[in-house]
């Protein structure tokens, strides 16, 4: 297909197989080049949707700097997705916080948040003092928040009790 729009929406419907012989072939796609990273992201999003047990380490790698940060967004979405119950992967976000750039720090922060850990309050709480980005700070206050929120909700005090 000439569109890398319609070649990317292709790749990713092989990831939606789930169908673990296809990531070698995934893998050589993440060599080639497009506009934007257009096919390297479907193959990237392809990876992710396979939850093959390469396919975290495999984003992992293309959350690091020097890929195209279209990649690297890509992938950080990717981990998020496969993140539940895998304390390496929270740990890798938690690395992420201290990125040179601002949009892979914001979309750490996001997936830290989604993950809702309480093990990252201490990291996200650091990212709201200091001169950073003023829209970097709401985000990690917010993620902070709702991750002590569903602790309060998981886990009511014993206060919160005797009220009842």
């Amino acid at each position: 297909e000439k569109s890398y729009f319609a070649e990317g929406e292709a790749i990713r419907s092989l990831g939606k197989m789930r169908d673990p012989s296809l990531l070698s072939h995934l893998k050589g796609l993440l060599k080639r080049e497009s506009w934007n990273d257009i096919l390297r992201c479907a193959a990237l999003d392809a990876i992710a949707s396979l939850k093959a047990p390469e396919s975290v380490a495999i984003l992992k790698e293309y959350t690091r700097y020097g890929h195209h940060s279209s990649a690297r967004m890509t992938a950080m979405r990717g981990l998020a997705s496969l993140a539940t119950g895998r304390n390496d992967i929270q740990d890798h976000f938690i690395r992420l916080l201290n990125d040179s750039f601002l949009m892979v720090r914001m979309s750490a922060v996001r997936a830290l948040g989604a993950i809702a850990d309480e093990r990252a309050v201490p990291a996200l709480m650091k990212l709201t003092t200091g001169d950073l980005d003023g829209r970097l700070k709401r985000t990690a206050e917010e993620a902070a928040r709702k991750i002590r929120k569903g602790m309060e909700q998981e886990f009511p005090s014993a206060n919160n009790k005797k009220k009842k």
